[in-house]
């Protein structure tokens, strides 16, 4: 979970650090539009969709302790050209070539905001930025790798009566993460110690894993049994005695995934097909809920807003808020049910981004109207964001590793991962209203107020969903989830109930 927590402060770094880099008054070497904040801000999603048939690969060579342990590469790699990207341009050759009056190199620069001109200044800022980009994108590899080896890793070594509770501790750790960025937001003026600051908790997270065990079901798949026994009596206790029992289910279950190895034809089948859609669909309007751009942004929309309370305040205070509604949700979760939670969660934040278009509507055509209101903005993210946490946000990843039979489960865990981060990329660039050149954002052609209604749309769509396609999966067992879809007997891995 302290991964979840490094994933947190990825998620969280472009709030703070978008604010003082857009800002006037910044004291950093590169002031960004909010067109190039658009590409900072969303280009890790973007990472993460790109690193997920990597995270597929290391999980099955390194195991899913490996990968764990190994991702900090990647991140470092690219906290590290977020930190010193003025440092590492300003004296590495290679970087003069960015600014060469070529037709292929000016459009490429035009494109992120950029008109190439023979003073220095001008180049140092593109470069800069060019740095920017490319370390938020490494860094959102690591997003991928986390989300779903951990999500995983707990499907593979927890019991059904706690599996609940333990899927939300990822979402827990990840909203924690995030309020720490926000926090450091207020006690750094400069994005780059902001990132220094952040760097920390991946290696924390792979240093604790060195201690860590792997995951016993890997083990047994590499023909490690010894080390399974040791892993799983580690995970359950010494004095638990269904060891033996779950040692030979699980071999049972490899020994079928080998004879049922998954191809993207399976999908087809009708028990593969309901699970990987209703997966699908959760994923999908998860981020077309407007979560990231929501978060990504929400210093600024603060600042648009023209709150009472400083921008950076009011997202500290959001943080906290998910903090505390995440920790919610962990002891709802096994208690009220998946479904019952996202068909409230999706009915509150559907309710919350209607008022929250209402206030910049107001804002845009009846501005003195709108300051008598200016609690609205607060208030409404409180909900919009206790709403996500309890519900849309952690039952996604968690129901992720409950739907799929063993034999797909890699597969098609890959494939929703991917769609979930390449949607956040999506919906977290258009966000920014603004229009350069030919590319026209949303919020230019329907305005902000227009662009939280449509999230809203996107809500509202995804409580019909709940209500109509989502399978309660509270306390059933993997075997009693997959039979319940037609998986044939053969394909189900069983799974010992534990009383509670």
């Amino acid at each position: 979970t302290i991964g979840a927590l490094a994933l947190g402060n990825i998620l969280g770094y472009s709030s703070p650090a978008g604010l003082i880099l857009t800002s006037n008054n910044t004291d950093s070497s590169i002031h960004l539009n909010r067109f190039q904040n658009g590409w900072f801000s969303s280009v890790s999603n973007l990472g993460s969709a790109i690193g997920c048939p990597l995270a597929g690969f290391a999980m099955d060579y390194f195991g899913r302790r490996g990968t764990l342990i190994y991702s900090i590469v990647p991140v470092l790699v690219g906290w590290i050209l977020i930190r010193d990207s003025y440092i590492y341009i300003v004296r590495h050759p290679i970087s003069i070539l960015l600014c060469t009056n070529t037709s292929h190199k000016h459009a490429l620069l035009f494109w992120f905001g950029f008109h190439c001109k023979k003073d220095e200044k001008t180049k140092v800022a593109a470069q800069n930025f060019a740095m920017l980009v490319i370390g938020r994108l490494i860094t959102g590899i690591y997003g991928s790798f986390v989300s779903l080896t951990v999500n995983t890793y707990v499907a593979e070594f927890s019991s059904a009566h706690i599996r609940g509770t333990l899927g939300v501790g990822f979402q827990l750790m990840l909203t924690v993460g995030i309020l720490f960025a926000y926090l450091m937001g207020v006690a750094f003026t400069n994005f780059r110690w902001i990132a220094l600051v952040c760097a920390i908790f991946p290696c924390i997270c792979s240093i604790l894993m060195i201690f860590g065990k792997e995951s016993p079901l890997y083990l047994l798949s590499k023909g490690r049994d010894k080390e399974a026994e040791i892993s799983l009596k580690f995970f359950r206790g010494n004095d638990y005695d269904g060891i033996s029992f779950e040692m030979e289910e699980m071999r049972k279950s490899l020994e079928e995934r080998k004879r049922n190895k998954a191809t993207l034809k399976d999908l087809k089948k009708p028990y593969i097909l309901k699970p990987f859609l209703i997966s699908m669909g959760l994923m999908f309007f998860q981020q077309f809920s407007g979560i990231n751009a929501v978060l990504f942004n929400l210093s600024i929309i603060f600042e648009d807003a023209g709150s009472h309370l400083s921008s950076d305040v009011s997202a500290i205070i959001i943080g906290l808020v998910q903090v505390i509604a995440t920790f919610l949700a962990a002891t709802l979760m096994d208690k009220a049910g998946r479904k019952i939670l996202l068909i409230v969660s999706t009915g509150v934040m559907t309710i919350s981004l209607v008022a929250l278009g209402v206030f910049f509507y107001l804002l845009r055509y009846d501005e003195a109207t709108a300051l008598s209101i200016g609690w609205l903005p607060l208030v409404s993210l409180i909900f919009f964001i206790i709403a996500f946490s309890i519900g849309l946000g952690p039952i996604p990843w968690l129901m992720m590793g409950e739907l799929f039979t063993p034999e797909i489960k890699e597969l098609a865990s890959s494939i929703a991962t991917m769609l979930n981060w390449g949607i956040a990329f999506i919906t977290t660039l258009i966000f920014h209203p603004l229009t350069v050149g030919t590319l026209i954002f949303l919020s230019e052609v329907i305005h902000d107020h227009g662009v939280y209604w449509l999230f809203s749309a996107f809500c509202l769509c995804g409580f019909i969903f709940c209500i109509t396609f989502v399978y309660e999966t509270k306390g059933k067992t993997l075997q009693e989830i997959s039979a319940h879809f037609g998986a044939p007997q053969s394909t189900v891995e069983p799974e010992k109930k534990i009383p509670e």
